[in-house]
């Protein structure tokens, strides 16, 4: 594998991560800290908000959609409301893209 390819990084820390977790029979908690890059620091909101600030309003909500899968069922509502939050008060956002977060928060909240 090759490690200097960003994406098989990530492909191998989750496989790592999903591997601790899947192999943990005592019961316990376990928690899945995956590496930043160098450079890189902040909270997914902070990312959010650097996307929101560009006028990148797609990537945002592709970026908590992702979290669907990493994040806590309460811990992604959360997220995925104060985005719809930030995307209401905003002029010049796609309605289709509010639909779309609205529709994803209503399935995820019925779970």
């Amino acid at each position: 594998m090759d490690d200097n390819d960003f994406v098989m990084r990530q492909v191998k820390s989750f496989a790592e991560g999903l591997g601790i977790v899947l192999n943990n029979r005592d019961g316990s908690k376990s928690q899945v800290v995956f590496e930043q890059e160098q450079g890189q620091s902040g909270t997914i909101e902070d990312e959010i908000n650097k996307l929101l600030f560009k006028k990148k309003y797609d990537s945002a909500v592709r970026l908590v959609f992702e979290q669907k899968f990493i994040l806590e069922h309460d811990d992604y509502l959360k997220l995925a409301y104060w985005l719809l939050n930030e995307l209401n008060s905003c002029d010049d956002v796609d309605e289709e893209l509010i639909t779309e977060l609205t529709h994803s928060i209503y399935k995820v909240a019925k779970m």
